[in-house]
């Protein structure tokens, strides 16, 4: 029985949420053993394609499964990518997105004049986590040069937009902790650790991110807390080991509008308190009993950051920062009773988002939808007796 043919387009070989995710639904079909596997990589806005590890078993076997466009019509086509570019290449095709409605609006009127949405059958697939990798750290110190004890950490890339106004909504973040503390006496501050990029890992971008940086924090000038810039290619084990370090204390997410929020459900698995958005994807897996959610408001998408995924015509969540800034004061002063409230998101994320419950959905999604599958049907001649065949005689012309 030959299995049947999946074609599968995403940007899986980017260092993007998009292509996390992909690689992970990846990772769960090859599990499946049921289809005969071939991928499309896509970019992905500005983000690296070098998240494959050719020396690795399971890059290997992506690597040896590329093609570059589909030539014959697959038994099964999956498209990762954003909802209105999808298209139907094969007998059975499943779209995956973070979005599902797109409102057009008369800019004169501001009335919507038209709609784009999914009309088929929608299931929410959940981004699980890898227990393997992000419930523990190696011990390796990855923060040997960071003199304080006690740090926030905000993980992310830092995308297009004036200040305030890039989805992740970084610079506000750090221009909040930096004002809520610049008081303090010096030997009393916390420290803010930065992961994040442009998009990228290169020189160039490092400079241009630090720039940016320090051009949030210059009108603090000698009142200003620590803020540490870590910039640059980890590997997971390395980003566990950031999680997990014992001078990271509790994450912080101004974001404005997240898919999903990969990173804090990553960090989830350390069990320490996660100060987030009170709106978007990240709701999923932090339960407010178990988080500190931010108080905002659904505002416009800001014209310096549209683009053609985060459209003007479309809005997104702002935080409230002077509640921002109250509760990371408040988290700061009494973090023992923060840190005992968030030891629910650990219990909350091994019990219902890991990576191998996600297996456990997609398949079950696959085995509800995909009814037929094509097999191979031996075709059987009819037996023929030769002892009593007669050829027929051809006349000479």
């Amino acid at each position: 029985m030959n299995k049947p043919t999946l074609v599968f387009q995403s940007p899986c070989f980017t260092r993007s949420g998009y292509g996390d995710h992909s690689r992970d639904l990846l990772k769960s079909l090859r599990k499946m053993d049921k289809y005969d596997i071939k991928i499309i990589p896509l970019r992905w806005g500005n983000t690296p394609q070098n998240n494959v590890d050719g020396e690795s078993d399971f890059g290997r076997w992506m690597l040896e499964r590329v093609i570059t466009e589909v030539s014959d019509k697959p038994d099964i086509f999956i498209q990762v990518s954003v909802a209105n570019e999808f298209s139907a290449k094969g007998g059975y095709n499943i779209g995956i997105t973070a979005g599902t409605v797109y409102q057009e609006k008369d800019q004169a009127s501001e009335q919507i004049v038209g709609e784009v949405k999914v009309t088929k059958p929608i299931e929410v697939l959940f981004e699980g986590v890898d227990t393997e990798i992000f419930s523990k750290g190696s011990g390796k110190d990855v923060l040997e040069n960071v003199k304080e004890d006690f740090n926030f950490l905000i993980v992310g890339h830092w995308l297009k937009g004036d200040l305030g106004q890039d989805r992740k909504d970084i610079g506000m973040a750090i221009k909040t902790f930096a004002t809520v503390f610049q008081y303090m006496p010096k030997d009393k501050r916390p420290g803010l650790i930065v992961k994040t990029s442009h998009a990228g890992f290169s020189v160039i971008d490092r400079e241009g991110t630090r720039e940016k940086l320090e051009g949030v924090l210059k009108p603090l000038g000698d009142k200003c807390p620590s803020v540490y810039l870590v910039h640059g290619d980890m590997e997971e084990t390395d980003m566990s080991n950031l999680y997990h370090h014992p001078k990271v204390k509790a994450m912080i997410s101004f974001a404005k509008g997240e898919g999903y929020g990969r990173p804090m459900a990553e960090f989830t698995l350390t069990g320490k308190p996660i100060i987030a958005s009170g709106w978007s994807g990240q709701l999923d897996f932090l339960p407010p009993e178990h988080s500190v959610l931010l108080e905002g408001s659904l505002t416009p998408v800001h014209e310096s950051a549209a683009d053609q995924f985060c459209m003007k015509e479309a809005q997104w969540f702002s935080v409230n920062y002077s509640n921002a800034a109250n509760k990371l004061y408040d988290v700061y002063n009494n973090y023992n009773t923060y840190s005992k409230q968030s030891e629910g998101l650990k219990t909350n994320t091994l019990n219902n988002f890991t990576l191998d419950k996600m297996n456990d959905r997609f398949t079950q999604m696959l085995e509800h939808y995909v009814k037929t599958q094509p097999k191979l049907v031996p075709f059987n001649l009819p037996k023929v007796n030769s002892s009593k065949m007669q050829i027929p005689k051809l006349n000479k012309i």
